[in-house]
Parts: structure tokens; sequence; C-alpha cells
């Protein structure tokens, strides 16, 4: 799935290790679309791609992601997460 818009949000890195012992870290960002009604799209982007990306606020990104769900205590949680992005 692709998302293009600008991103306006940069959270900030979270690292920690896995149960199987390897080290992981993540950071999200928040896209605006675009669009005539623009929607905000939050996404993760996980381990070397962290700084392999480099996304600056402000910048305007072609995001390809994919979409996740799992259930977690009768209620469904979704995650996107990239795995290329282009600038715009």
């Amino acid at each position: 799935m692709q998302i293009k818009g600008k991103i306006i949000v940069a959270l900030p890195e979270v690292s920690g290790t896995s149960q199987a012992g390897k080290a992981w870290r993540k950071r999200e960002y928040v896209l605006e679309t675009q669009e005539h009604y623009p929607k905000k799209i939050a996404f993760t982007v996980m381990n070397e791609r962290v700084y392999e990306f480099n996304l600056q606020v402000g910048a305007t990104y072609t995001v390809d992601v994919d979409a996740e769900s799992r259930e977690y205590n009768g209620k469904w949680y979704t995650t996107l997460t990239a795995w290329k992005t282009t600038p715009a």
C-alpha cells in the first residue's frame, strides 16, 4: 500500500531487546496526506531503516507500507510498517 504526504511529526526512537534476545529499534512518524480532505496517518520504521530512510519533518514522501492487525484482550490493533520511502 502506498501513501503520499508531508511528515508532520517524528517521535523519538525507541529500542529494546526481544524475548529471543535480538536488539530492535523503531521510530514512528505521522504523515498528512495532500487530499481535498487531508488525513493524518501514523506509521512505523523498524531497525536499520530508521537510519537508512532519514525522514525529515516538513518534507513530502511517498511511503510504501505493510499493514498488520492483531488482537489483544478482545480489541484489534493495526500497525503500518514502512518498507520503502521516496522523496516526492
